[in-house]
């Protein structure tokens, strides 16, 4: 079909596609989602298998090993990392980019339902995860008082008034609170009654655990109905607890020894023994497990989740509109303030590119009209853009590509390449018209000339982007949008060029009075500004020169050619470039035991350190955790030694983020810090971010041995620090925490009818209690915990005498079936590929990354590194290779 020549003859036609074009671009503009990164699917699954009060040794053993090597039959697996903690075990499989990762889930669940039998009893169903690294919160909130509000108070306040309704909001998949304290009923139980009325303690929380139950009994038929009848126990009031019966026992008058008038022994009838009889019935508080402060005051922190494949942007949008509506209902002294918007970024971020786009189709009409001094034919060129750009958004709604730094960043690249077609084919039309054809014949003639020319130029240009939509990777990914971008760009102009450019050329480009040539070798009246005539001239003159000496001018393109390649081996070299996002973290580990109110009382000193640097806006401080005990929030818990300060800086600030890391830095290691690890990280690559990459020096170091392992540590560590600009050095390598270890000897065990498992529950509730039932109140679920009193457990002596009722009647204490040991264990066990391995990780200062990474493989080529033991540079290094 000629092209030019149905558009020239259709206008009608022409126009009303273009119409539509635009029509369907602009309501795809409104409809795309808006990201700060394209969607990536990452290739990991994540087996999580709690198994309550288990170390991480007897974790690594029992469940871990053998999921590893069910998980390593799975079809597609390229790589095994596992963690084992106290009570839970992790084993993350990284596949292929080609694997169906919903495929590989149901491959490795078939696998792990084949090695559940030996797994403990104890443990909890295996659960598989699919991993998305960028699945964080979009929007942080931060809920505090101004009142005397007490911390149970805000919470609760927060989940029935914030939480409960944000989590109505379309888009929202999740609001997670943390934070405050929470209700508990808790029952004291006293050693010396339970032992005076020979009951056993596991007796108290079977007896709490059975007493509250509702059940079905079936239905009862009659006359025209049938009835449902239900079996209802559970508690309606607090203090029914105290009345549930844990056994029956001596009455009281004969368990002292009381006679009756007549001089004889009463009667031994047994009574009825209560809870109240035994323990102590509070409704108190729950046991502190964290610190939430922002800016200083005690609050609750809520993160909000959105769904899968929502637009972030509007989810925020819908969200801050909520709460500015719930703040006419919430009481006064409620504070809501935002600690992280995921939007702020995108909408900077996608601002600047808008920006770009405009500002650079201003500059071409700018330049056009200079150089061609046709208005006519600048503005039918400047058209071309937003037609493009339009037709563009349109295929990027039907090819599901989102807006987001990547594609922007394709349509702004495309933006100066849009007019060249246009260009061209306006130029030739021009010139034919001034060889004096009509307006007509010269568009189709013009157009039809140059249709092969502009053709090729625009497809050389795609053929140089569109393979990267086959790069395997992380990279292949974020750049397929990219690609698929800058070709539908190029393709619509190109389209444009030979469409709408000769129909309005045809109707609007006039060759103006006295410039028509004689012939096409008349180059008097081309020039139409002096600034093109003295290019012209210039280029003339350059263009006469490398003709008459074509040999010399070779060699001088070939040697400035090679000289270039040259320059680019000493470019600096990163998988991403840096952005100071004005937010960093700040994490505080103590060693390993640490106890809750110590790690608060060093964070609490960092806090007012920090604050006092000027560029600090604000900061959001957790310390521990009291996230909801579901498998996904097991996972981003803090322990008691562990605390992490969220840091926001200000809009306008003199120094960048690394600046005032370096700052705080410098600060803290002159103070007295306990023996806590600090840990900074800078947010400055957001697709490293989000894959969870520690830092830009990433070491590992495998083996079997700990202390092996250890003593490399220390020395790759220690290699770091004389490095120039690498600074923060540290390691994964879980400090030994303390630990008491019970050692029951059965044979004494067996001797008075108790088992292992009698022991060890015992053990349990007696120190750490058990939660034996839930108490339900207005909709709400609150924990019933059952323990000894805090008299009775408060050192290891008392320990030793925790009283354990045999089935023959008995009372023995801990100490006659068991021996106690006090030392240390290790906290956290991680594995890659079945074999322990520890990273050190370290960050860069004010120095190319290529010259630290020359330094850092130099140094591990000096370390002592025993036989089957192995120390590699990985992380973003093998990312920037592959790429």
């Amino acid at each position: 079909m000629n092209l030019p020549k149905f558009s020239v003859d259709r206008p009608v036609t022409i126009i009303m596609m273009v119409t539509g074009i635009m029509v369907f671009g602009a309501v795809s503009l409104m409809l795309l989602p808006q990201e700060l990164f394209p969607q990536i699917t990452y290739p990991q699954l994540t087996v999580v298998t709690p198994y309550a009060n288990a170390a991480p040794e007897e974790i690594e053993t029992l469940i871990t090993k053998p999921i590893e090597e069910a998980v390593g039959t799975v079809a597609g697996v390229k790589r095994i990392n596992s963690i084992s903690k106290e009570g839970l075990s992790l084993v993350i499989a990284e596949f292929g980019w080609n694997q169906n990762i919903n495929f590989a889930a149901l491959g490795m669940r078939e696998k792990i339902d084949l090695i559940k039998e030996r797994l403990p009893r104890d443990a909890e169903e295996p659960i598989v995860l699919p991993y998305n690294p960028f699945d964080r919160p979009i929007l942080i909130l931060s809920i505090t008082s101004s009142g005397e509000r007490s911390p149970l108070s805000l919470r609760d306040l927060t989940r029935r008034m914030i939480k409960d309704e944000l989590e109505k909001v379309e888009g929202v998949a999740s609001a997670t609170i943390s934070g405050g304290l929470e209700r508990e009923i808790r029952i004291d139980v006293d050693q010396d009654k339970l032992q005076a009325r020979r009951i056993p303690l596991l007796d108290v929380s079977k007896a709490v655990s059975s007493a509250n139950l509702n059940y079905p009994a079936g239905t009862i038929k009659e006359s025209f109905y049938e009835y449902l009848i239900r079996t209802l126990g559970e508690f309606e009031k607090v203090r029914d607890i105290e009345n549930v019966s844990v056994g029956s026992g001596l009455s009281d008058e004969e368990m002292y020894g009381y006679q009756n008038e007549k001089g004889g022994q009463i009667s031994k009838d047994k009574r009825l023994i209560y809870l109240k009889d035994v323990a102590t019935i509070t409704d108190d508080l729950r046991e502190r497990t964290s610190y939430s402060r922002y800016n200083g005051n005690e609050n609750i922190s809520i993160s909000i989740q959105k769904q899968a494949l929502g637009n972030t942007v509007r989810i925020i949008n819908r969200v801050k509109k909520k709460i500015s509506e719930l703040k006419a209902d919430l009481p006064k002294d409620i504070g809501v303030a935002v600690v992280y918007d995921q939007s702020t970024f995108i909408k900077s971020s996608i601002t600047g590119v808008w920006d770009a786009a405009w500002q650079g189709g201003i500059l071409v009409f700018l330049v056009l009209f200079y150089f061609l001094r046709n208005f006519w034919s600048a503005i039918i060129v400047t058209l071309t853009i937003p037609i493009s750009v339009m037709a563009t958004f349109a295929l990027m709604y039907f090819s599901n590509i989102s807006i987001n730094m990547m594609s922007l960043g394709g349509l702004a690249f495309g933006v100066g390449s849009l007019v060249d077609c246009a260009i061209v084919v306006v130029e030739n039309v021009f010139r034919h018209i001034q060889l004096g054809k009509d307006k007509k014949e010269a568009a189709i003639v013009g157009a039809n000339e140059v249709f092969l020319s502009v053709t090729g130029s625009i497809l050389t240009t795609v053929v140089v982007f569109l393979p990267l939509i086959f790069v395997i990777g992380i990279i292949g990914q974020v750049s397929k949008d990219f690609a698929l971008t800058v070709t539908f760009s190029l393709l619509a102009s190109l389209v444009a060029s030979l469409t709408i450019v000769p129909l309005l050329a045809s109707r609007g480009i006039s060759a103006g009075k006295n410039v028509v040539m004689e012939n096409e070798d008349d180059l008097s009246n081309i020039d139409k500004a002096a600034a093109a005539s003295k290019l012209r001239k210039l280029y003339e003159g350059m263009l006469v020169k490398f003709v008459d000496r074509k040999g010399r001018y070779l060699i001088i393109t070939l040697v400035i050619f090679v000289l270039s390649l040259g320059l680019f081996a000493f470019m600096d070299k990163e998988l991403m470039p840096k952005v100071d996002q004005g937010q960093f973290v700040v994490k505080i580990d103590m060693p390993a035991g640490t106890r809750l109110t110590v790690t608060n009382n060093l964070s609490e000193k960092v806090e007012k350190l920090i604050s006092s640097i000027p560029e600090v806006y604000s900061m959001n401080v957790t310390v521990g955790s009291t996230q909801e005990s579901s498998t996904k929030h097991v996972l981003e818990r803090l322990s008691s030694n562990q605390a992490e300060i969220i840091v926001n800086l200000k809009t306008k600030r003199k120094l960048g983020s690394p600046d005032v890391v370096q700052i705080i830095k410098e600060r803290l290691s002159a103070m007295s810090l306990g023996g806590a690890r600090i840990e900074y990280i800078l947010q400055e690559n957001v697709l490293t971010a989000g894959l969870g990459v520690q830092a830009p020096v990433t070491i590992e170091i495998k083996g079997n041995d700990l202390k092996e392992l250890e003593r490399l540590t220390n020395d790759t560590q220690a290699g770091l620090g004389k490095i120039e600009g690498v600074y923060g050095m540290k390691n994964n390598l879980a400090e030994p925490s303390p630990e008491t270890k019970i050692y029951i000897d059965k044979d004494k065990a067996s001797m008075y009818g108790l088992s292992v498992s009698d022991i060890a529950q015992t053990a349990i509730i007696a120190l750490k209690g058990s939660v034996s039932s839930k108490f339900k109140e207005k909709g709400q679920e609150y924990d019933i915990r059952v323990r000894l009193r805090e008299k009775d457990r408060n050192n290891f002596n008392k320990l030793a005498r925790v009283q354990i009722q045999s089935p023959m009647g008995m009372s023995v204490p801990l100490e006659s079936v068991a021996t106690f040991g006090i030392g240390k264990g290790p906290s956290e066990i991680r594995r890659t590929n079945q074999e322990r391995v520890v990273s050190v990780y370290a960050n860069i200062y004010n120095r190319p990354t290529k010259n630290v990474y020359s330094d850092v493989d130099a140094m591990i080529k000096g370390l002592n590194i025993p036989k089957n033991y192995m120390v590699k540079l990985t992380g973003e290094t093998e990312d920037m290779k592959a790429s």
